[in-house]
């Protein structure tokens, strides 16, 4: 008799695991034309719910229209997906067209909301966003053209913003994002230690589950800020706030940090320190990447030279520097020119301004 109960507890435990793993679906948001590439450990055989929507191709969820849409897995592991869909300005797919090449998307596991317009000056075309680029060769030599920043510091066309003027809480979360690279770089070195997918910023956001396979980069942020005592509320519940007080949003993914920014009405192409900075592709997705402004000297004609700590940049924390062009609205980000990157040994030239651009900064204070 002990058996047979003992033998029923275990299944009624396993089954209710089940039923909490089916109860919690995976949300991610795709673009349409783009596509999310099922986790190995997660694949099996799907139903979906919304085949007009999106479809499933070679373990890939792939995007043909606006909507909402759930994936239902049947495997090894059981899982659903919950899927939003939102419009791209280049590509309208259809369930005829060839299916676009399967990509990861940086996606955070909390629940999604559509992606609020961008501000006037970031650029309008989303495409399927590229995998995450390694950093080029620092021997590259900075573009000619790029301007030189201006040599007197009281020339009023100049103008350096001091962390004097930023706010207690604001400095703090700096100062630990300085604190957390270098722990991860060797300080005054370009020795990098890979964090993997899986660390106590990812963490942050999800937990130390095995499913908790998210993009970090604004896990990273979320982390600093939140250990720094910056009041943070979650996307769908960030409001406008009095006075510029201090101010962040608890997510991870970019999208999800750009929405609770917006609804805060935080959004600006101005940078200062302590904002965080939202990278897009040029011509592409505007929501790829995310990292924290240290440091901004303005140049003439609304030219900043920025720098920056960055997480999940090939899987560690690194700091950069660039020159951004605030009149500029799709290619507005040239490398930092060769004088401010010997000052620091710890910095980096972001020589993949190739192919990126500044959508937005996100006002954590003013």
């Amino acid at each position: 008799m002990m058996k047979k109960t003992v033998f029923l507890i275990c299944l009624l435990l396993i089954m209710s695991a089940a039923i909490l793993a089916l109860a919690a679906p995976v949300e991610i948001n795709l673009g349409v034309g783009e596509s999310y590439l099922i986790p190995e450990g997660r694949r099996g055989s799907y139903t979906v719910s919304g085949e007009d929507i999106v479809r499933v191709q070679d373990n890939a969820i792939i995007a043909l229209k606006p909507g909402r849409a759930t994936v239902r897995v049947s495997g090894e592991k059981e899982t659903e997906f919950s899927v939003l869909v939102l419009f791209t300005a280049e590509k309208t797919a259809s369930a005829d067209d060839t299916a676009p090449e399967a990509v990861q998307t940086e996606q955070a596991l909390s629940s999604p909301s559509p992606l609020p317009a961008a501000p006037s000056a970031s650029p309008a075309p989303i495409a399927t966003p590229a995998p995450e680029p390694e950093p080029p060769a620092e021997e590259e030599d900075p573009s000619p053209d790029i301007p030189e920043p201006a040599a007197d510091p009281t020339d009023p066309k100049y103008q350096y913003y001091d962390r004097a003027s930023v706010p207690e809480l604001i400095n703090g979360a700096i100062d630990l994002a300085f604190t957390q690279w270098r722990e991860d770089a060797a300080e005054g070195t370009k020795k990098f230690s890979r964090l993997g997918k899986y660390n106590k910023y990812s963490y942050w956001q999800c937990g130390s589950g095995s499913g908790c396979d998210i993009g970090w980069c604004g896990a990273f942020l979320g982390y600093v800020f939140d250990h720094a005592g910056v009041p943070m509320d979650a996307p769908n519940d960030s409001v406008p706030h009095e006075d510029g007080e201090p101010y962040s949003v608890h997510a991870a993914g970019v999208g999800k940090i750009n929405t609770g920014f917006s609804k805060m009405e935080r959004l600006t192409m101005v940078p200062r320190p302590g904002y965080l900075v939202i990278y897009g592709q040029q011509k592409g997705y505007g929501y790829k990447h995310i990292g924290l402004v240290t440091d901004v000297d303005e140049l003439a004609d609304g030219r900043f030279l920025i720098k920056t700590v960055e997480g999940n940049m090939s899987s560690t924390i690194r700091r950069y520097c660039y020159v951004f062009d605030s009149g500029e609205a799709v290619k507005n980000t040239a490398p930092c020119p060769e004088e401010y990157r010997c000052e620091d040994a710890g910095i980096n030239a972001y020589e993949h301004v190739k192919n990126w651009n500044i959508t937005t900064f996100c006002q954590t204070w003013y």
